[in-house]
């Protein structure tokens, strides 16, 4: 065997040979020709370009706080499940029913004949997506779905049918969904209507035990009674200390505004510390009557604007269980093809002739290669022999 591998010479045994490359030239140029314009089926294609259904904007109860609408969403359908749906099986399972696929294919025997079919299927119909974005965060803009068959009408009723189903689907699941949605919202609002029951019951019974009927005015008019009573206690004292110093402690006068002043204080106190308030409320029990108000007031505004919400939600849940319309918009309609878009016949001889030669001239340098430089060796000759025995 040569030390040294020298390609140089397997071109010129080529060169040599040219009369047999000619000779596979023309059978490769003749088969390439044959196969191209006699034997490859016409394809026919039809394409259907639609924008992805879109994401609604949230609905009100997911703006709302707390756990009781943590696993509320009311967004439609993501692209990235729309292209799930088209490469379901049982799409391509009624097209291959509907269509005869496993005739075109020639299955009808093979016993695995909707796996194979898959296979063949790929490029038979094709979803492009038109993306918007970079570094792994991508939106989808638009799809573009293409059938290719050798019928003209098949190509355009499969892109119908798939475009139908796919669509249709869609609809199922945004009314599914908002049934779901629906009678999640119904539960939550029977919930918190019983919760408002229950603040109610509460706070009327507070009210009762308490006599509170309107907090801040009744505290406005104890005020005012207790600022009256304070004033007049202190133009009394006044009065009493004007008239000693001019008359005595004698004066009659001094008498009367000692008594009125000490039923005023009795006033004062009892306003203060009188634990069951009339409509004019103690001052000490307004503090502790007034938090107690202010809590049951505010559960009682919160829990209501909670049922408006609910309320809301529940109608668009009920619009959106109702709703069976079309979220695909479609931009460009399929059409009958009339023009064959594959195969390209000059471009496929070409091929075939490029991938003919490419073999012979192979099987050509393995031929020379195998004689000049394995069949020589004495590895090969004791293999031989080794089966020879």
């Amino acid at each position: 065997m040569n030390k040294y591998f020298d390609f140089s010479s397997f071109i010129i045994i080529l060169l040599k040979r040219w009369k047999l490359l000619l000779v596979h030239f023309v059978i490769a140029c003749i088969i390439a020709i044959i196969y191209s314009f006699f034997i490859a089926k016409k394809q026919y294609s039809s394409s259907i370009i639609f924008l992805p259904p879109t994401q609604e904007e949230q609905s009100l109860a997911n703006l709302l706080p707390g756990a009781a609408f943590g696993g509320l969403s009311s967004s439609d359908l993501m692209p990235q499940q729309f292209v799930t749906i088209f490469n379901s099986k049982i799409l391509r399972r009624q097209i291959f029913e509907k269509f005869d696929y496993y005739k075109k294919f020639k299955l009808e025997t093979n016993v695995n004949k909707f796996e194979a079919a898959i296979k063949a299927f790929k490029k038979d119909l094709i979803l492009e997506i038109d993306e918007l974005g970079s570094l792994g965060v991508t939106q989808h803009i638009s799809y573009k779905m293409t059938c290719f068959h050798s019928s003209p009408d098949t190509s355009l009723m499969v892109v119908q049918f798939a475009f139908s189903f796919l669509d249709s689907t869609i609809r199922e699941i945004s009314m599914n969904k908002g049934k779901s949605t629906r009678k999640f919202v119904e539960s939550q609002l029977a919930l918190n209507k019983i919760i408002l029951d229950s603040i109610q019951n509460r706070f009327i019974k507070f009210q009762k035990e308490n006599k509170v009927f309107e907090v801040k005015g009744q505290v406005q008019l104890s005020l005012e009674a207790y600022g009256e009573l304070k004033a007049q206690y202190v133009t009394n004292d006044i009065k009493i200390q004007s008239l000693s110093r001019e008359y005595g402690n004698n004066h009659p006068l001094i008498a009367e505004l000692v008594k009125a002043n000490s039923i005023i204080k009795s006033k004062i106190r009892d306003m203060e510390l009188k634990k069951s308030p009339d409509v004019i409320m103690g001052l000490e029990k307004s503090t502790e009557v007034m938090p107690v108000y202010t809590n049951l007031m505010r559960d009682l505004e919160v829990q209501n604007k909670i049922i408006i919400l609910l309320t809301q939600q529940l109608e668009e849940a009920k619009l959106k269980e109702a709703k069976d319309i079309s979220k695909l918009l479609v931009i460009d309609p399929p059409y009958l093809p009339k023009y064959k878009i594959r195969p390209k016949r000059a471009l496929l001889a070409i091929e075939i002739v490029s991938v003919y030669l490419f073999f012979t001239v192979f099987i050509m340098i393995f031929s020379i290669f195998y004689t000049s430089f394995i069949k020589k060796t004495s590895l090969y000759a004791e293999i031989i022999n080794s089966f020879k025995k």
